[in-house]
């Protein structure tokens, strides 16, 4: 792959796109195409939404529990960047839960969320005052 600027003026090699081997996995790890470090992401999707993440992200999931009967949730594990998930996380907050895994407290990704998620309501809430 030759070495190309990128829009924002970073280049590949201060992304780690050097490596990039399979543009699928890249692909299905950087679902909004920003760049950052790919990690285990632990969420709760409504069932109904369960073809949403297949759509998404084909076969490069895990399926780590649901509820007994399977009509209400299922917990999935994908790996993923972080800094482009929080934008599906956003886009479909409604039915998706991030679940804490690993990190606890201000530095989880479910704290991310939480707060992104509180900055947002700000917006609207000035409106009402």
């Amino acid at each position: 792959m030759a070495s190309v600027m990128w829009h924002c003026g970073v280049r590949e090699e201060e992304v780690g796109l050097l490596e990039l081997n399979d543009l699928f996995e890249y692909r299905m790890e950087n679902p909004y195409m920003f760049t950052g470090k790919v990690e285990r992401v632990r969420i709760r999707i409504d069932a109904d939404q369960f073809t949403e993440i297949v759509d998404w992200f084909s076969d490069r999931f895990k399926v780590v529990g649901y509820d007994a009967d399977e009509s209400n949730y299922y917990d999935i594990e994908l790996k993923v960047n972080l800094n482009s998930f929080t934008f599906g996380v956003l886009q479909y907050s409604g039915c998706v839960e991030v679940l804490d895994r690993g990190k606890k407290g201000e530095k989880s990704y479910r704290n991310r969320i939480k707060e992104t998620l509180k900055k947002a309501l700000e917006k609207y809430e000035e409106d009402d005052q």
